[in-house]
């Protein structure tokens, strides 16, 4: 990708984290954006204490885009696989600085995002020639689901 971010961008601030650690959880009412500048992070969701990866983002990539733009809670979970350098773009800092015919096509695009996710949710999809995200060995989905559920307590959240 090699897009990389001006940290001086209204609202915005770097982050140091390590493996393991969290960046954020799927209902939560946050919504700053964050861009990958090094280091590698898991996208996942879970049924119970099945894991299910979705992507893993890495340098130059974001996250956190849809909640940014249509001010919804987040649809997935996040967590670093690796240290990772992250730039957190927050939405109250830098909103007055997107032009709202940008922001109104970019809510209005996520939402059909969001709604192509629900229907592939329920439905599934029939993926052919696909590259996908490698399955979870079990011991990685434990870990993950340990780490989901301490984030969830440290931040009161269901």
């Amino acid at each position: 990708m090699g897009w990389r971010m001006d940290v001086d961008l209204p609202g915005s601030q770097r982050l140091s984290l390590k493996a393991h650690d969290m960046v954020c959880a799927a209902g939560e009412d946050d919504y700053d954006l964050y861009v990958v500048e090094a280091g590698r992070v898991l996208v996942f969701v879970n049924d119970n204490t099945r894991i299910t990866p979705l992507s893993t983002i890495g340098p130059g990539e974001y996250l956190g885009e849809f909640a940014f733009f249509d001010r919804k809670p987040r649809s997935a979970h996040a967590v670093c696989i690796e240290n990772s350098t992250l730039i957190k773009v927050g939405l109250g800092e830098i909103q007055d600085h997107i032009p709202q015919w940008i922001a109104s096509l970019a809510q209005h695009f996520t939402g059909k995002v969001r709604r192509a996710n629900g229907m592939i949710a329920k439905q599934g999809i029939r993926k052919t020639l696909v590259e996908t995200v490698p399955a979870l060995s079990i011991e990685d989905q434990r870990t993950y689901y340990r780490l989901l559920m301490e984030y969830k307590k440290n931040n009161a959240l269901p």
